[in-house]
């Protein structure tokens, strides 16, 4: 059996719905390895926000979203092994760049008092 809760919510428009699922399909296996998409939605048909069930959001333009991810991909290992933290936000729209955005690490809890 397979919960609604599980399932993936995909969002664009009506027009659309064949691209955004296609998408979903193809973002699903080049981003496995930073999470399970709990979201996608084709945003003023020019951006894509992916949100991930833990609570990660990537953001990407539409017209050349794959490229824009696999160049990504291929520098993310370094990044995160320097880190070590995963990621809050990540934006790919930039022509030359992204930008990044760290969640804050757990507060351990104090063993005093």
């Amino acid at each position: 059996l397979i919960s609604v809760n599980t399932l993936p919510s995909l969002v664009g428009p009506d027009h659309d719905r064949e691209l955004v699922f296609a998408r979903y399909l193809e973002f699903q296996e080049l981003l496995a390895g930073l999470g399970e998409i709990a979201r996608l939605e084709l945003e003023h048909q020019a951006t894509w926000r992916i949100d991930f069930t833990n609570s990660a959001v990537v953001y990407l333009r539409n017209q050349d979203a794959r490229s824009v991810l696999t160049r990504f991909l291929e520098a993310w290992p370094g990044l995160r092994d320097e880190r070590r933290r995963e990621f809050a936000r990540l934006d790919l729209r930039y022509e030359h760049g992204f930008a990044l955005l760290w969640k804050e690490p757990e507060a351990v809890p104090d063993e005093q008092g």
